[in-house]
């Protein structure tokens, strides 16, 4: 039976973020003539240092399994150590189950299921909770990948595209090296161009023998190009400098590694705070195929 992979792949560009109460750029926000929404807020509230929330602290955990697992206690303790810290609250001992069975999915247990835990308390202070976890597991089979292949590919030969995976036919079906090769994909399809490229994951189970065939169904879209690249709120010399050393003149296929190549290499221009998600507007036009990029480093635009 086929069925979708447990992620997916999203837009390689999604429009610009809308900024909550509290986002708005500092530099923006202080040179506006009146106080924003966000400003005022701030204002009227007492200033008050809030408590850091108490976190729980794994001291053991137990897989208790019918079956051997190729993964032991001690790594999977590891893993819910190096995660984000896990707060302690109504929902803690269910992202403790999903750091588990992604622990397992690595490893081949694609099926895993993973029962409510029992959790002892060891100690306990304002500050974090030790606990003792002990978890009841049904892995189900360990999956091999027996194939992967791309239905709808224009852009790239077979051979490369599953040169892209860091997971070879008969090794274990490992979902993080499979993530990291759908990184690989996606920044190839963006630096040709193609920003609205999409991938949709399907996989076919053989419980008989154990295998995994993953096929990727690739929605390559529209190929962009540059319409036009400004920069806007750095000297008019330094601005075309930049322009001119980018790459991304109007024509060219839009590269958007040169887009990210372009904050690290002139950090020392740029402000400080300058990142890609504030301060680039990308505007596509779907029917010429062409993308406006503005930079605008202004405090005041």
């Amino acid at each position: 039976m086929r069925k979708t992979l447990i992620y997916s792949t999203a837009l390689l560009f999604s429009s610009w973020p809308m900024l909550s109460v509290g986002q708005l750029p500092e530099r923006l926000e202080n040179c506006l003539p009146i106080p924003t929404f966000a400003q005022e807020v701030r204002e009227m509230q007492p200033e008050q240092s809030e408590p850091a929330p108490k976190v729980v602290q794994f001291k053991n955990v137990h897989l208790n399994s019918s079956k051997p697992l190729a993964v032991s206690d001690e790594q999977v303790l590891s893993e819910l150590k190096t995660e984000p810290q896990i707060v302690d609250n109504r929902r803690w001992p269910q992202e403790a189950i999903t750091i588990i069975e992604d622990a397992l999915k690595s490893r081949g247990y694609f099926k895993a299921i993973v029962r409510e835990p029992v959790v002892e308390t060891v100690t306990e202070s304002k500050q974090q909770k030790v606990v003792n976890m002990t978890v009841q597991v049904d892995p189900g089979l360990q999956y091999r990948l027996s194939a992967i292949r791309f239905a709808r590919a224009t852009q790239f030969d077979a051979k490369r595209l599953r040169a892209f995976f860091p997971v070879q036919q008969g090794e274990i079906f490992n979902t993080h090296r499979i993530g990291r090769g759908m990184e690989v994909l996606r920044r190839a399809y963006g630096e040709k161009g193609f920003v609205n490229f999409t991938a949709v994951p399907y996989l076919d189970f053989d419980d008989q023998n154990g295998t995994i065939a993953l096929t990727w169904d690739l929605e390559e879209g529209k190929q962009f190009r540059v319409a036009n690249f400004a920069v806007l709120g750095l000297e008019p010399a330094l601005s075309s400098k930049l322009i001119e050393e980018s790459g991304l003149r109007p024509g060219n296929i839009f590269n958007a590694k040169l887009l990210d190549d372009f904050f690290n290499r002139n950090k020392s221009v740029l402000p400080k705070d300058a990142n890609t998600e504030e301060d680039v507007t990308r505007t596509l036009d779907e029917r010429a195929g062409t993308i406006n990029l503005t930079l605008d480093f202004r405090r005041c635009p």
